[in-house]
């Protein structure tokens, strides 16, 4: 859900408020993100739900939410008996550009709109229907 400028500035986001704002992550799917950063080795969502203390069914949407997002890597692993997926968290450096990116591209969008509404308050905003402006 989007957030107003004032509510987003008035925040004073850390890196964790950053990715709900950028991304929309609840706070469980930052805990995950969180848990796969600091993970030596790719979890199952197993092994997830275990971490987060949650049940198989809400890692799974956890894990399909932030591959939405980019921010995991799927592989899979092969053994003589089986194979199973496992994910590891994209490098946080690469997800900090792509945020920077994002909130450049909203920046921009923001200013243009506000050039907008300078020239034409009304322009654009729904308010009328075609041919009711007066």
């Amino acid at each position: 859900m989007p957030q107003s400028f004032q509510e987003v500035a008035a925040a004073e986001p850390d890196p964790d408020q950053a990715l709900a704002i950028v991304f929309g992550l609840n706070g469980s799917e930052r805990t995950a993100y969180a848990a796969l950063c600091e993970s030596d080795e790719p979890m199952s969502v197993q092994e997830l739900a275990d971490e987060l203390d949650c049940a198989l069914t809400t890692a799974y949407r956890i894990v399909d939410t932030l591959e939405a997002h980019r921010l995991v890597e799927s592989k899979i692993i092969r053994d003589s008996t089986c194979q199973r997926s496992v994910y590891e968290a994209a490098d946080p450096a690469v997800v900090a550009e792509r945020m920077e990116a994002q909130v450049d591209q909203a920046y921009t969008d923001c200013r243009n709109a506000v050039e907008t509404f300078a020239t034409d308050p009304v322009a654009d905003c729904g308010l009328f229907e075609s041919g009711d402006r007066k």
